[in-house]
């Protein structure tokens, strides 16, 4: 058996007390549900107004506390604390107000509201993730207003709220977000950014950045400085799959009317990178500087300077690449050295056989000079007759294909001159001493013994001509001519016929006097005979 016992108190309102449950109390409610139960009739809120006007009579105007709640919509249930319009609110710990709203709306915790943010927080912030998810701060403007002035920002500002050190803000473009940072000294404030992030994934920074185009994941503007802290910590890498443009600088001048993001649009520069291109062989592993002549966009390079894989060096062009490549400097062009000495050393460990310097057409070996190892000696190589047309060892000089052995000039075959002549020599009195007539001349010549025969060499490397041949024997001359013979470096003798001259002058003049002599004699008989007749 339920018991009810109900205490009403005054005309106008209701105050009911049910003891049997909890001793529930209502107001405006004969059955109270709650320890308070307030209920307002037919009014859409239920409210503890707190007035301050003369009457006590509540108004929109006064101060309240209250729940609000409609019948019949689930979701239309709010808490409010309300005030007079134009007055602050504060929540109070002792005697220091920690919560602050001003009467214009704006909001301070542990500080006083500052215009015209709506939230001020004085003090570290800190903000907790809930149910194992990551701590966010989620800031959005209107969703519906695509004409917002400046998007979303975050600012550092002074003790004063008079200067700015530091903005970030997003753009209010929706079709590229960007995010800005800006940077102030205390000073003057132009809110101009310094970096910009954009919904591309760019990055942006310099002065002035907002009045530039983007045209790079990194586009630095103004003045750039790199330092790294240790040696091999300022890299340049590039993604490990791209085989066709590896990791490069570019340096380029464009003019401020071209700097646009169309490909077509020229650029002058240079650029420094290393080369990965797999499908050049001549080109892959490659470190260049050279320069950039087609679209800042492009592909087009002219290398200038190549360091590649297997420690080749080409100039103005990529070296012929192979790991047993001989050809350590490959060089393209025209190509002028202004030096007062010029050397090429070979390595006492080089394998190759000479130091030369070759003359190709189009990649084929023309003709080339140098010194040979092996033979030690220097030569000048010619294509066409596949053979050394000059070689000079120990101060001797061999042509055409001749290797010298004995004298400082010797010759494979024969040699003649432009013009008619002798080949010239000084012969001058005035360089000469103990000059004497030479005597029996005659006498001398006949004990020589020209000869018919043919050669026979093939030990001292002369190409000696086939046939018949008219001369001397060095013996024969050496009887005669001692001193006209010599002995060469392989043991055989060898003499100058020209040096024959003198001797055949005088044994001319010689059968000449004797021809006159004879003469003289003959006209002196002819006279006797003709006496005795």
């Amino acid at each position: 058996m339920k018991i009810y016992k109900k205490i009403f108190i005054s005309v106008a309102a209701i105050i009911t007390v049910n003891m049997a449950v909890a001793q529930n109390v209502g107001i405006g409610t004969t059955f109270p549900t709650d320890k308070m139960h307030v209920h307002g009739g037919n009014e859409i809120s239920s409210v503890t107004r707190y007035s301050n006007d003369a009457t006590g009579v509540g108004s929109d105007a006064g101060m309240r506390v209250g729940i609000q709640y409609q019948a019949g919509i689930h979701n239309n249930q709010y808490g409010y604390i309300a005030v007079q319009g134009a007055m602050p609110f504060y929540i109070w710990q002792a005697n220091n107000p920690r919560f602050q709203m001003d009467g214009s709306g704006y909001f301070g915790i542990r500080t006083k509201p500052i215009s015209p943010f709506s939230l001020a927080i004085n003090g570290p912030s800190i903000i907790f993730p809930g149910n194992g998810q990551p701590a966010q701060l989620a800031m959005a403007d209107t969703i519906f207003n695509t004409q917002l002035p400046i998007g979303l920002s975050m600012e550092k500002r002074n003790r004063l709220n008079s200067k700015h050190f530091l903005s970030l803000s997003i753009d209010q473009s929706k079709a590229l977000a960007l995010l800005e940072a800006n940077f102030f000294n205390g000073g003057f404030n132009n809110k101009t950014a310094q970096i910009r992030l954009d919904s591309n994934g760019r990055i942006g920074m310099g002065e002035n950045i907002s009045a530039n185009t983007i045209l790079s994941d990194l586009h630095l503007f103004g003045n750039q400085r790199l330092e790294g802290t240790a040696p091999g910590r300022l890299m340049l890498h590039s993604p490990t799959d791209d085989y066709f443009n590896g990791s490069k600088i570019n340096f380029f001048y464009t003019p401020a009317q071209k700097l646009t993001n169309n490909p077509s649009d020229p650029s002058m520069g240079y650029f420094v990178g290393l080369n990965d291109a797999v499908s050049n062989v001549d080109e892959a592993r490659a470190f260049a500087i050279g320069k950039s002549t087609f679209p800042i966009f492009g592909n087009g390079e002219i290398p200038g300077f190549v360091h590649n894989y297997y420690n080749q060096v080409g100039i103005r062009r990529y070296p012929e690449s192979a790991a047993n490549n001989d050809i350590k400097i490959d060089m393209m062009g025209n190509t002028r050295l202004t030096a007062s000495k010029l050397t090429i050393n070979r390595p006492f460990s080089e394998t190759t056989a000479s130091n030369s310097i070759e003359l190709r057409n189009d990649g084929m070996y023309k003709y080339g000079f140098g010194f040979d190892v092996s033979s030690d000696r220097f030569f000048l190589y010619e294509g066409k007759s596949n053979s050394n047309a000059l070689l000079i060892d120990n101060n001797r000089i061999g042509l055409a294909g001749r290797a010298p052995t004995t004298n400082a000039l010797e010759l494979n075959g024969n040699a003649s001159k432009s013009t008619a002549g002798s080949w010239l020599g000084n012969s001058d009195a005035r360089l000469k001493k103990n000059i004497h007539p030479i005597n029996n001349a005659l006498n001398i010549l006949l004990q020589l013994k020209g000869v018919n025969y043919e050669w026979n060499d093939n030990k001292t490397g002369y190409e000696r001509p086939a046939g018949m041949q008219l001369g001397f024997t060095a013996q024969n001359v050496k009887e005669v001519f001692p001193g006209m013979v010599s002995t060469d470096a392989q043991g055989y003798l060898q003499t100058a016929y020209g040096s024959f001259d003198p001797l055949i002058v005088e044994a001319i003049r010689e059968l000449k006097n004797e021809n006159e002599l004879l003469k003289k004699e003959l006209e002196a008989i002819k006279q006797l005979l003709q006496q005795k007749n």
